[in-house]
């Protein structure tokens, strides 16, 4: 939790920025990036709404997805905030930053978080070990996949449908408890998995029949290295749902102090950012929404105002809804800092865009 002397940081950060908007008739909202966001009250309700009203038969799962087979090394593109930013050329986001713009790292080293891809049990193991070597305290893992997944033989595994959205329309509790059956009935028994192509549409690549030996959940092998573990499931390549907001505000506000997390999804590129992001917004309130989308590109993450205007695939308005809200939540966490977000997203977006 932030301490008293952080919070009136804060507030007095956030007055000298309203006194400036009014002193020199700009803001924060003159921003270049954010005076080209999509109209909000296009994109506000979407992620609820797909949730609420997705076809669950046109995603179902059709293949066991095999992620990780068994590696001594840290999981893909692992990344701390204590890391180097990149050069702009080497953050594949081409055409869509401006390489003369140089964010702050103001409240970023400090940030005792870190992201990657999913990981095998022994990428587990390795992850654990090195973060610590690096931090001395508690240690979290923060697991936002909505797709079933979990250990089979040691490696990563998903059941994958179309999208990756094979659990749509599904609560966080409903997941985890299917979950946990479906990788308990496959000991002993042989399924088919195998590689999916990004490239040509997820095809399936070499299938393989495997005995199943051992099969746990994520939860499960946090547990026994040692962890902690926080599951929020939102669908792949969306903005998350009120839902899942309210329940990352809730566990942040009730973290224990010196707590490491280690934040992951699938490829560690989408929500892991998304998320790392939106704790450093809640931990940094007073730093400018341009330089907190910056600097968790340059170390390793996706680009989050990318409005996808450049994008023809099915992505793009998934991308134009990310570019909508991302500046919503973070108008949300610059009005609630100072009241340590007692009132919940779902809440103050309510009551701030009512009609």
């Amino acid at each position: 939790m932030m301490t008293k002397k952080k919070l009136l940081s804060i507030a007095v950060s956030l007055l000298l920025l309203s006194l400036n908007s009014t002193l020199t008739g700009c803001s924060d909202n003159d921003n270049p990036i954010v005076d080209n966001r999509v109209e909000r009250s296009a994109y506000l309700n979407v992620p609820n709404e797909r949730e609420r009203d997705g076809d669950a038969s046109l995603y179902a799962p059709y293949v066991w997805r095999l992620e990780k087979l068994q590696e001594d090394a840290l999981p893909k593109n692992f990344r701390t905030c204590q890391d180097e930013f990149l050069s702009y050329d080497a953050t594949d986001q081409t055409g869509l930053l401006d390489a003369s713009y140089h964010p702050t790292r103001q409240g970023f080293d400090g940030l005792m978080i870190s992201g990657s891809t999913d990981f095998s049990a022994k990428e587990l193991s390795q992850l654990v070990t090195y973060l610590r070597n690096l931090h001395q305290g508690n240690i979290a893992i923060l697991d936002f996949r909505s797709e079933t997944h979990g250990f089979v033989n040691g490696a990563h595994v998903s059941l994958y449908g179309l999208n990756n959205w094979s659990n749509i329309g599904k609560s966080c509790e409903e997941i985890i408890a299917e979950e946990k059956q479906r990788l308990f009935e496959l000991v002993g028994k042989t399924i088919t998995w195998c590689e999916l192509s990004s490239k040509t549409d997820y095809q399936v690549l070499e299938p393989e029949d495997i005995l199943v030996e051992t099969a746990f959940t994520e939860e499960e092998r946090c547990r026994a290295e040692g962890v902690g573990y926080k599951r929020i499931t939102v669908l792949d390549h969306t903005f998350p749902t009120d839902q899942a907001l309210d329940s990352f505000i809730k566990y942040v506000c009730e973290l224990p102090p010196n707590t490491w997390l280690h934040f992951h999804c699938q490829a560690g590129k989408g929500r892991t950012t998304l998320f790392m992001l939106f704790y450093d917004m809640m931990r940094n309130p007073e730093i400018p929404l341009q330089d907190l989308v910056y600097r968790h590109c340059l170390i390793g993450g996706n680009y989050l105002l990318n409005d996808g205007a450049t994008d023809n695939s099915w992505k793009h308005e998934l991308y134009a809804e990310k570019a909508a809200l991302v500046p919503v939540f973070y108008d949300y966490v610059r009005s609630n800092a100072v009241n340590n977000f007692s009132t919940s997203y779902s809440e103050w977006k309510n009551k701030t865009f009512k009609k």
